[in-house]
């Protein structure tokens, strides 16, 4: 939740949005190839994301229009693998037998969101995911929930991962890998910065993340091998748990072999004016 605050804090600028190798001015509906600092067509990105098995694409959370491309990448991908699997960080894995109802429409929207208890658990406007949730609905996609339960986590803030009892702490991913300096040094800073509620210090809130993140990745590498070799899994996930590669994707790619690529929606009043090219394979540029 602390990344997603971080994510959003934009304001408007007076110089242009640019990235290395585009010569002009950086505009809504833009999508660069970072790689490669080529300009593509929606359709020439989505070609280029069926090549691997998992995308993610990025989202501040109360972000309509990060959500409207993620409905757009979701249809493009439908179209090319109708055997497509949808997966949320915005549901805990616990509430996966209730998913699966819904998908299979066994259950109704309000049913749904009671059952998953939707208010607590995630808390933003459901009508922000409403047309995505019910698009995947009407054509029974598999969902999957990738999440730790959110009061385990806010545990973990408060007191570290020692402080759970051994039922809470096997809620969580079982493994724990190294993390990335880059990453350690990058929230660091804008922990510094950013109110920190019921977080103890920043050591807690770094367990906190990485338990978020461990837990996810694991999710998603239990999932990966059931597809077959034609089918891909869309991962709709906050921006700071995908930037850089540094949470879920290269968590995940630890725990399987796998190749991903990433969509990282970009607003034009973004903070950082000369966008990087190790922020995610696709930048989106919008308004």
């Amino acid at each position: 939740m602390f990344l997603s605050m971080t994510a959003c804090a934009t304001a408007p600028s007076p110089q242009p949005l640019m990235f290395q190798g585009v010569s002009r001015p950086l505009k809504p509906g833009d999508i660069i190839e970072t790689a490669t600092g080529s300009l593509l067509s929606f359709e020439e990105m989505l070609q280029n994301l069926t090549r691997s098995s998992i995308i993610y694409a990025g989202e501040v959370h109360s972000s309509p229009e990060d959500h409207r491309i993620q409905l757009s990448i979701l249809k493009g991908l439908y179209g090319q693998d109708p055997s497509l699997v949808l997966a949320m960080e915005m549901f805990p894995r616990e509430v996966q037998p209730l998913l699966d109802q819904y998908s299979e429409g066994r259950l109704t929207e309000g049913e749904f969101l009671q059952k998953v208890n939707w208010e607590k658990n995630w808390g933003f406007p459901f009508d922000l995911y409403r047309g995505i949730l019910h698009w995947a609905r009407a054509r029974k996609l598999k969902i999957i929930g990738l999440n730790a339960p959110k009061e385990v986590v806010e545990q973990v803030a408060k007191g570290g991962l020692n402080s759970l009892s051994p039922t809470d702490r096997d809620r969580l991913a079982a493994e724990f890998h190294p993390p990335s300096q880059e990453q350690r040094e990058y929230l660091e800073q804008h922990f510094a910065r950013h109110p920190r509620g019921t977080i103890k210090d920043f050591e807690t809130f770094f367990q906190a993340q990485r338990a978020w993140e461990e837990t996810m990745a694991e999710t998603l590498a239990r999932a990966a091998p059931s597809l077959t070799s034609s089918q891909h899994i869309l991962v709709l996930i906050g921006k700071g748990h995908m930037a850089f590669n540094w949470g879920v994707p290269r968590l995940t790619l630890l725990r399987i072999p796998s190749t991903f690529r990433t969509v990282l929606p970009i607003p034009l009043d973004y903070p950082i004016r000369n966008l990087k090219p190790t922020m995610a394979d696709y930048l989106y540029i919008t308004e």
